[in-house]
């Protein structure tokens, strides 16, 4: 009989493996991917399919038609589309469903149940025989009534990740709102940095038309046309540079407003007139004020506050609990034996006393309590670090706010400068290469009087940022005082 078997076992196996067949497997067993086949070697994998995505209807047709945005309209869209505050808001919804599933261990647990079930039995050896079909619904309740606070532990760590969760997404916000104004800054720095790059091209092609009108009287030699051309050749070789680095300021304020980098962004000009003051509070009032106010340093407490209640709950594993377990069922019977059905019911009180767990109770709250001691020094590293970050951004501040003063004074020196070295040129009593070191201390204090500009805007948002202000459009007023 088992060779036999065996023998037919055989032929099946052969006649598959002959006509090809394969058994039928899951379509995610029968899918294999390649492993590298030695270190080095990438292997080629199909990219995975983008989630589908409905279009966005949301961005403004402002923007999208390439009108000059504001800062503020810029901010507002990137608020909705940037991918770190949406996944923080997400972050917070589950952490709010978290918490509502923590409660419901407060309710009790009611549970429908159906059976249906057929038994055959042999009695006095096989003489007689019975067969009984048994079904019927069942009603199960259950309710958790002591627990020496493992229940309040959870919840009360459920509720706290949920502050921490809301305050993540709160700094989130404000990440994403200084990255946008950082962006935003960088890009008008660098437009006004062409114009400035232009207008020096523009001065060189002026001083090779001098060196060239003096060379063709015999006022001048051939060395000083060339220098005149070089000098126009390094002014247009930096206005290539600044154009290139202004297309990728562009990219990246696209991707600070969370849309593709390919996007076009029209922005307005870098203001020339700039509310100039100094912090209208000292150091120590911005820090008081971060710490009051900082998202981080909020998730962080919520962060340990949460792992101290953890360590209740934890510790109660190994405390007794007392619950209550009821039930009630009704039992239909086919062929009925005296009538077609039975009603049961139970209830009883249940007292769970742990004796001994392995000591894994021990080590859970041993394990609960490091946590939350590493949470708190955590929750003060944040402290400090929130300390150091007002402290810098206060005093990058104070030196971008002098350091555009005295970039102004240098821009109108080197202007005047250059406007005494090219009338001096052009009369015939100076040197190009007195020319060539205006026009070059030119270049370098409009740079500079540009960037300090962009600094003190910066520095500004940065210390918005620092001190824990969600209201970038009243930043600066708040920092700064009632500004004219």
């Amino acid at each position: 009989m088992r060779s036999g078997w065996k023998s037919w076992g055989g032929v099946v196996a052969l006649g598959l493996a002959s006509s090809g067949c394969t058994l039928w497997l899951p379509e995610s067993l029968a899918l294999a991917v390649p492993a590298p086949a030695a270190p080095g070697q990438p292997v080629r994998l199909e990219m995975p399919a983008a989630l589908p995505r409905e279009p966005d209807t949301s961005i403004p047709a402002r923007l999208v038609a390439g009108e000059v945005m504001s800062l503020a309209e810029l901010i507002d869209v990137a608020l909705r589309h940037n991918p770190v505050t949406r996944s923080a808001y997400f972050a917070a919804r589950g952490a709010a469903a978290d918490l509502s599933f923590a409660r419901s261990a407060y309710l009790p647990q009611l549970e429908l149940d159906a059976s249906l079930g057929h038994s055959k039995q042999a009695t006095l050896g096989g003489v007689t025989t019975t067969d009984l079909t048994v079904y019927g619904p069942a009603l199960a309740l259950s309710y958790l009534l002591f627990d020496f606070g493992g229940r309040s532990g959870r919840v009360d760590g459920a509720r706290e990740a949920l502050v921490a969760a809301t305050f993540s997404h709160n700094s989130a916000i404000a990440d994403a709102v200084l990255a946008v104004e950082e962006a935003y800054y960088d890009l008008l720095a660098l437009q006004a940095g062409v114009l400035a790059a232009a207008a020096v091209h523009k001065e060189t092609e002026q001083a090779l038309r001098a060196a060239e009108s003096r060379r063709d009287t015999g006022v001048a030699t051939i060395a000083e046309v060339l220098q005149a051309r070089t000098a126009r050749s390094q002014a247009n070789l930096s206005l290539q540079r600044l154009a290139g680095q202004e297309q990728s300021a562009r990219g990246v304020l696209a991707c600070a407003l969370g849309l593709p980098a390919t996007t076009t962004v029209t922005v307005g000009a870098l203001p020339d007139s700039l509310p100039v003051a100094r912090a209208a509070e000292e150091v120590g009032a911005f820090v008081a004020r971060a710490l009051r106010d900082r998202p981080e340093l909020a998730t962080a407490r919520a962060l340990a506050l949460r792992a101290e209640a953890l360590v209740d709950a934890s510790r109660s594993s190994a405390l007794p609990t007392l619950g209550l377990l009821a039930g009630v069922n009704r039992q239909y019977y086919d062929p009925r034996p005296n009538k077609s059905f039975n009603d049961n019911w139970s209830a009883q009180l249940l007292l769970r006393i742990p004796l001994f767990d392995g000591f894994a109770a021990l080590f859970a709250s041993r394990r609960a309590r490091a946590d939350a001691e590493r949470a708190a020094v955590q929750a003060e590293g944040v402290e400090q670090q929130v300390t150091l970050e007002v402290w810098v951004s206060y005093h990058e501040l104070e030196t971008a706010t002098q350091s555009l003063a005295t970039a102004r004074d240098l821009l109108a020196s080197a202007e005047q400068s250059e406007r005494v070295a090219m009338g001096r040129y052009q009369e015939g009593v100076g040197s190009l290469l007195e020319l060539l070191t205006a026009e070059a201390a030119l270049a370098n204090a409009r740079a500079a009087e540009i960037g300090s500009r962009a600094d003190w805007l910066r520095a500004v948002a940065r210390l918005a940022h620092s001190t824990g202000t969600l209201e970038p459009h009243e930043a600066a007023s708040a920092l700064l005082g009632e500004m004219r």
